[in-house]
């Protein structure tokens, strides 16, 4: 068994820098919105969070979107908890040292700690959310976004008939996402797939259409199935999306906002 490294060394003064340019912008905050800040900024420094220059300057940009955020919800000082509780505020601390600065996953992220500030949403908010946020790209972070924005997405996977006689090679499939701005969208099936096994969508059949083609040369028939899609939010997804994903997500210096989608009927 490999003995672990031990964690290294984090600068005194570069911490107590960044720990007095957080506090200063925490200070602007009422009283119990800076108790629940406080609480984070000690917990980010706990897990090494202030660890070299460029993560303790991320955080502190994270730490402002935060207190943004926390304006835009318009929240009266009575309705802020004074605390966030560890199972939720650790696990986002610890995954979003590792997610891209200004994308979509730190934005869900952020949105959590958010929601977690507001007393009446406590009961709301899920330990798993962080969990299943991890374990997402950010082109299947932006399908969910969408799916939460009412946009109806419609898909199809042709089978064909393999010398077995099963139904199990897929020759062709089709999810039309390409009004999303998807970084890799040639990967739809697989997102559809992963998104499926996190069981955040489900996309039960709507139609299926079976055909039967002969070769007349080699007289043999080539079977094919067509099966269609609709994607939609699981019911654990409806309540995570409600808590997690904003309303209009800000990616890299612009705004997604999603506006004239197909609703469902």
């Amino acid at each position: 068994m490999s003995e672990q490294l031990p964690a290294p060394p984090i600068d005194p003064e570069l911490q107590h820098k960044i720990y007095d340019d957080c506090k200063n912008i925490i200070s602007k905050s009422g009283p119990k919105l800076q108790t629940a800040l406080n609480g984070l900024l000690l917990d980010w420094i706990e897990l090494g969070g202030l660890y070299g220059q460029y993560k303790a300057n991320v955080f502190k940009r994270r730490l402002e979107k935060l207190i943004q955020k926390t304006r835009l919800e318009s929240m009266q000082e009575d309705e802020v908890s004074e605390s966030i509780h560890s199972q939720i505020s650790g696990p986002i601390i610890t995954n979003m040292q590792f997610v891209d600065e200004g994308g979509i996953l730190e934005s869900m992220y952020i949105n959590i700690l958010v929601k977690a500030l507001i007393q009446k949403n406590i009961s709301k908010i899920h330990p798993a959310y962080a969990v299943k946020i991890q374990q997402l790209s950010p082109d299947e972070a932006i399908i969910l976004y969408h799916l939460k924005k009412g946009l109806l997405v419609e898909g199809s996977i042709t089978y064909v008939c393999n010398k077995g006689g099963g139904w199990k090679d897929i020759e062709n499939y089709e999810f039309d996402f390409s009004d999303l701005n998807l970084k890799y969208p040639e990967n739809a099936y697989m997102y559809i797939k992963h998104l499926e096994s996190l069981e955040l969508i489900e996309a039960p059949e709507i139609e299926r259409e079976n055909n039967s083609n002969l070769d007349v040369e080699t007289r043999q028939i080539t079977r094919t199935t067509k099966a269609s899609y609709n994607i939609r939010f699981t019911e654990f997804a409806k309540y995570m999306a409600e808590i997690c994903i904003p309303d209009e997500i800000d990616i890299d210096g612009y705004i997604i906002a999603v506006k004239d989608e197909k609703k469902r009927a």
